[in-house]
């Protein structure tokens, strides 16, 4: 459990790079929507209206983030998260240009991924270990 939190918070409250807390708590609530984890769209998603100061955005994402009040930056960056937490195996060279192209760098390339694998990872874990979930979210 330790190790799995400090990986968390090293992820999540990392000093420098141009990715905000917000911008990682949206990689959050996306990714674990499409692994369809109820727990992590709901806790995540507080955290993430708190951050933005924007209501509706955790809900946005949630549903549809193509449709979400966002930037075109960080569409790239949800883009990229998407196609790492349903189809890492396709992420190749294109993909870190077209993060480039928005003004990532390598490091935030990294970052993007690394929240997005460590949260479905997260969400199998909740399907399948359904004690260490919060079963009022059940």
């Amino acid at each position: 459990w330790r190790a799995f939190m400090a990986y968390h918070d090293a992820l999540l409250m990392k000093e420098g790079g141009t990715l905000s807390k917000g911008e990682r708590e949206m990689i959050i609530v996306a990714t674990s929507a499409a692994n369809q984890c109820l727990y992590c769209v709901v806790a995540h998603g507080a955290i993430l209206r708190v951050y933005e100061k924007h209501p509706t955005i955790a809900d946005q994402l949630a549903v549809n983030y193509f449709k979400a009040d966002i930037t075109p930056r960080q569409r790239a960056m949800l883009d990229f998260a998407m196609q790492v937490s349903m189809r890492a195996y396709e992420v190749g060279d294109a993909d870190i240009e077209e993060l480039k192209r928005h003004d990532f760098t390598e490091e935030e390339a990294w970052d993007i991924a690394a929240i997005a694998a460590f949260h479905c990872v997260q969400s199998c874990g909740n399907d399948c270990t359904p004690a260490l979930a919060s079963k009022s979210l059940r």
